[in-house]
């Protein structure tokens, strides 16, 4: 048996050696030059009823000292000996490599399995990192010693098959990282381009039908899996779903990319749907965005949306833990319309509804130029909005409400405004109006300027750094 085994192991390395030529003469391998954030990597899988054995090696490495983020499921974490230098700079805990000159590095690790998966067999994050840094191209091998036949998914583009009689073996290779595996036991047809391969029926079909959507994305390489018969799998490079429903799978993946560009930072769902969809233009139907970016392109110029969306692709290079994405964003949009907003940052704060697109004026507001107010005028939908409680309480009137009616009653004048229907009462005179002309904003009544300007007999002065609200004489 050991000799059937080795006698294959020639057979394996001729094989990976016709198939590595492929790949280099692909120029997919990347240069030599490196930063200390990047490596490429080449990682053997050795398939086995109950764990997969995998010897991982670590190339073009950064010289300073690199840890190591192992998988969690991991066991027998160890040095990979290749030759006398092969984990000369792994530390005795096996947490990282240690400074030194030697740019390969290799180690092997265990991931326990569960027996069983006879139609499919899902296993997530199951590889070795460097923290802080990103692999530029991977070379994957996996020898199935459980020999069942099948096909292999893994995002990365597939070299080459051979199936021989004590094991299958199947080589994977492309740019980026690769961080989960798929089997399943149904085999495919497939069609494939530089962006996607898709497994199913009528997949070119499909490829042509989304090849707008990958050339937006450009990403690496990804795997579609056309199968009503198994579970639908989201992964950072591959998908696993019903055919009708692929377009929602795939807007889950395009959210999926974003989270990977910017991994170093805090983001919420509601800012990565938000900005994957103005990112990539498109209708995407999201649960969480579709009000949003409407409301965007509403209250925003083109021109505004526009630069905003420069702005965030140039600060994106900047972006680290500090803040959150949803801040940063913010931040952004004050920065092309003049106007704060908390747009993002309340949003990715609630667990369910949706907070409204608002503009804070920077300008303070005076009444009778008087003290400024604590709260700024508001914009939505193109619209003003003032805070009326501190206006009118400037102007000597009481302010106050319950469940079906806003009051505002000074010692002459006395206003009841429904909350749900369209008119007011003025000094027991009701006056029919065409829409209310108040919202709540952080449980505050704010009312839309030339509504309150015409209610309640105000003037308005805009000067450079605030407004200046005063009544009418007489």
């Amino acid at each position: 048996m050991r000799f059937l085994f080795k006698a294959f192991i020639v057979l394996l390395l001729l094989n990976t050696l016709l198939f590595f030529v492929h790949y280099k003469d692909s120029s997919i391998v990347t240069a030599k030059n490196k930063d200390e954030t990047s490596y490429d990597q080449e990682i053997e899988i050795v398939h086995r009823a109950n764990e997969l054995l995998i010897r991982h090696h670590f190339t073009n490495l950064s010289t300073n000292r690199l840890e190591i983020n192992w998988p969690k499921t991991s066991e027998k974490r160890t040095c990979r000996v290749e030759d006398a230098d092969s984990c000369v700079r792994l530390n005795e805990e096996t947490t990282a490599f240690l400074e030194g000159e030697e740019t390969s590095q290799s180690i092997s690790y265990v991931i326990p399995k569960e027996p069983g998966g006879d139609e499919d067999i899902l296993l997530r994050s199951i590889f070795a990192k460097i923290h802080k840094a990103t692999p530029q191209a991977t070379v994957l091998h996996i020898i199935d010693e459980v020999h069942e036949g099948g096909m292999w998914i893994t995002g990365l583009q597939q070299v080459g098959n051979q199936t021989l009689n004590l094991v299958n073996y199947t080589l994977f290779s492309g740019s980026g990282a690769v961080s989960d595996l798929y089997w399943q036991k149904q085999q495919l047809p497939n069609e494939s381009n530089e962006y996607v391969t898709v497994y199913g029926a009528d997949s070119m079909e499909f490829i042509e039908r989304f090849d707008k959507l990958f050339t937006q994305l450009n990403a690496a390489h990804m795997d579609i899996v056309l199968n009503d018969q198994n579970q639908n799998i989201a992964s950072s490079r591959f998908l696993v779903t019903h055919p009708t429903e692929l377009s929602h799978a795939l807007e889950q993946f395009a959210v999926n990319q974003f989270y990977m560009n910017y991994d170093e930072v805090s983001i919420d769902r509601f800012t990565a749907e938000v900005m994957t969809a103005l990112l990539l233009d498109n209708e995407f139907d999201f649960t969480l965005a579709t009000n949003a970016v409407k409301q965007l392109r509403e209250s925003l110029t083109p021109t505004q949306v526009t630069r905003f969306i420069e702005r965030f692709e140039e600060k994106a290079r900047e972006l680290n833990e500090e803040k959150t994405m949803a801040e940063t964003v913010d931040e952004l949009i004050e920065e092309v319309t003049d106007y704060k907003t908390s747009f993002f940052t309340k949003n990715s704060q609630l667990e369910e509804g949706f907070y409204p697109f608002l503009l804070e004026n920077p300008k303070k507001i005076v009444v009778s130029d008087g003290e400024s107010l604590e709260n700024h005028a508001i914009v939505k939908d193109n619209n003003i909005y003032y805070p009326i409680e501190e206006v009118m309480e400037d102007l000597a009137y009481d302010v106050f409400s319950n469940e079906h009616s806003l009051y505002i009653e000074g010692h002459e004048k006395k206003y009841r405004f429904p909350l749900k229907r369209q008119f007011y009462v003025f000094n027991d005179r009701r006056f029919n109006i065409k829409t209310i002309p108040f919202e709540q904003f952080n449980e505050k009544f704010y009312f839309e300027e030339s509504a309150m300007l015409r209610i309640f007999q105000l003037n308005i002065e805009n000067r450079d750094e605030e407004i200046n609200l005063t009544p009418t004489s007489g």
